[in-house]
């Protein structure tokens, strides 16, 4: 009697340890999907950082022209008005 309670005891250890092994299989899977996921994002990320910068750097040519152009707008107005 007590072999046998032995055996049920190991088949229940077994059974709990094959579950546990599943369930950290599937978690690895879903870690590496995630983690590529976050990959893929992160260079999103970079790429969008990296167009917000050019953007910006042309906003601020863009705003330098246009000061450039009025003061001359300027110049030339007050030497019309001479």
């Amino acid at each position: 009697m007590e072999l046998n309670a032995m055996a049920a005891s190991h088949h229940r250890q077994h059974q709990a340890w094959e579950q546990d092994r599943q369930r950290v299989l599937v978690l690895e899977q879903r870690c590496a999907r995630l983690d590529e996921e976050l990959h893929k994002r992160i260079e999103v990320m970079r790429a969008l950082t990296k167009h917000v910068c050019v953007v910006e750097n042309r906003e601020k040519e863009m705003q330098m022209e246009l000061s450039e152009a009025k003061q001359k707008l300027c110049e030339t107005e007050k030497k019309q008005e001479r």
